[in-house]
């Protein structure tokens, strides 16, 4: 599999997608709808999942995440979605069978626990079958996330900006809420994200 050059989306130029031969199994989602710019690094490298495919869910931005995609071509803003993180939120707790939709005005889970409350997990790969969508592939270890999970963040971080006291902060791009799923000591979970406008 080969590595593509990390790469970060600047202004209006896009990466070059070419190379990208995951094993089918890999590639075989659902896109919702385009995603509205590439805004990560670009690796194509086999996770090491669990024997299985991933649960795919739909992140929907937020509108803080909504909004530096805007500023990406009106002041050249350039971040890079690297990190996830879980909580025990988005389900609804009278009917945890239930999600709850997400509220795009978040800019925080409402209950995050893993890897805690205040730090975020890289991604394990990102993955970009064409040239207006992208998912990313995040899990969670046996040993790891030991809580009932119903929402995934997917967080981003600026890296430049023309105000340069956002420079390296973080901002919450894309929230996932699901129904409740038990994860237990030995149990590893995995998500293919798909990040939705």
């Amino acid at each position: 599999m080969p590595i593509i050059t990390p790469t970060v989306l600047h202004g209006s130029s896009f990466p070059a997608l070419g190379g990208l031969n995951a094993p089918s199994h890999y590639n075989n989602f659902q896109v919702v709808g385009p995603a509205p710019v590439f805004f990560g690094r670009h690796i194509a490298s086999p996770p090491v999942f669990y024997d299985g495919l991933p649960n795919t869910v739909i992140a929907f931005l937020t509108n803080v995440g909504r909004a530096n995609c805007v500023r990406i071509h009106t002041v050249g803003l350039s971040f890079e979605v690297t990190h996830f993180q879980l909580g025990r939120g988005g389900y609804d707790p009278n009917n945890p069978t239930q999600s709850l939709g997400p509220n795009p005005a978040d800019t925080a889970l409402m209950d995050p626990v893993f890897p805690s409350p205040t730090t975020f997990e890289p991604i394990d790969l990102n993955e970009y079958p064409n040239a207006s969508s992208a998912s990313f592939l995040c899990r969670a270890e046996s040993g790891e996330a030991i809580h009932g999970i119903g929402e995934l963040g997917l967080w981003a971080q600026i890296l430049w900006s023309p105000i340069p006291a956002e420079i390296g902060t973080w901002f919450l791009f894309a929230v996932a809420h699901a129904p409740l799923q038990s994860k237990t000591l030995q149990h590893v979970l995995g998500w293919r994200v798909v990040a939705s406008p």
